[in-house]
């Protein structure tokens, strides 16, 4: 018999000694019944079960705090599954998955935070949604995700993906066909792939750390995706960030959108950033140690389509467009005679 303790903020603790090995109910009932207390979950001991578990809204907004220890699942399924609305944050500790997704969003309207946690999945994505679904909301803060065979993040539906921080090493780093990617707080994006696979309807396996998949036919659209900082690393001879459509027939083609959505104003890559991926204001630049980057491009006006590195040399381009010609000083400004 393994005993599992839980308790809540309000100091009321819950000893279930009545769990069999492997089951899930014991945790499914305590987030259930944590919208009536502190909604906070605290796991006590390492946990092992050969099942899934799935999230409800009707739990409200719920913590699950692992409190350094590992929950692990052999479920060749979603380990965690978000039906419709749910929400839930996952803090501090450690999931180990072997199935599809360790975190499935597959539903509509759900919301997903990891603070400080570690994912690792042997089987194919660490966190994914759904190419059908809307108004997603994940969150990862100064987490690692591991999926050495897979995708670290799939995010094909509308709403919106936030990397603060943390690592994320996978075959595919972080993959985005609509809504909106927002990376920041300097993280770690390795992938591992040494080529790219074929490419058929779904999550695209092109060894990128950043993949941003636009204009795919069957998504929703695509927002802005903004990279402030980071890593970004992806085996040689593959772009670290690739930024492209599939056409009718399952191949790479040219995304026009790619300069007015993508943002890229900082962090260091193992392969050039293409200038059309740079935010306003920015240039791609070689960094000297084998890495490259991006730098603002020292421009501090513009006159139509013109840039100019100096304030005075804007001036004095705007009076060369301004100043009448000779002819025109010889003309008389009094109006002619009938």
């Amino acid at each position: 018999m393994v005993c599992l303790f839980f308790f809540f903020k309000q100091k009321t603790a819950y000893e279930i000694s009545a769990c069999l090995v492997g089951s899930e109910m014991c945790i499914r009932d305590r987030l259930s019944s944590a919208q009536k207390f502190s909604k906070n979950v605290k796991l006590l001991n390492d946990f092992a079960t050969s099942s899934y578990l799935k999230i409800w809204d009707s739990w409200g907004t719920v913590t699950l705090d692992l409190d350094g220890h590992t929950y692990k699942s052999t479920a060749k399924v979603n380990m965690f599954e978000l039906q419709e609305g749910a929400n839930i944050t996952f803090k501090k500790g450690t999931l180990k998955g072997s199935g599809d997704s360790v975190i499935g969003m597959p539903y509509n309207n759900s919301t997903l935070t990891l603070d400080s946690v570690a994912v690792e999945n042997t089987g194919n994505f660490g966190i994914a949604t759904n190419g059908t679904t809307t108004n997603q909301t994940v969150t990862i803060n100064n987490s690692t995700i591991k999926v050495p065979n897979g995708m670290g993040v799939y995010f094909p539906s509308t709403g919106k993906l936030t990397i603060n921080g943390g690592s994320i090493e996978a075959n595919t780093g972080v993959q985005i066909c609509a809504g909106s990617l927002e990376i920041t707080g300097n993280p770690t994006i390795k992938a591992t792939a040494t080529a790219a696979e074929a490419i058929s309807s779904g999550s695209i396996l092109d060894g990128a750390a950043v993949s941003i998949v636009g204009g795919r036919s069957g998504y929703g659209a695509m927002g802005q995706v903004t990279i402030d900082s980071g890593s970004f690393t992806s085996a040689s001879g593959i772009e670290a960030v690739q930024a492209y459509t599939v056409n009718s027939n399952n191949q790479k083609a040219d995304w026009t959108d790619a300069e007015a959505k993508v943002n890229i104003s900082g962090g260091s890559y193992s392969t050039p950033v293409r200038e059309n991926l740079c935010a306003e204001g920015f240039v791609p630049v070689t960094n000297g140690d084998g890495t490259y980057g991006v730098q603002p491009d020292g421009n501090v006006a513009e006159i139509g389509s013109v840039k100019y590195t100096s304030l005075d040399e804007a001036l004095k381009a705007c009076l060369l467009y301004t100043s009448p010609s000779p002819r025109d000083r010889q003309k008389s400004r009094m109006p002619s005679s009938a």
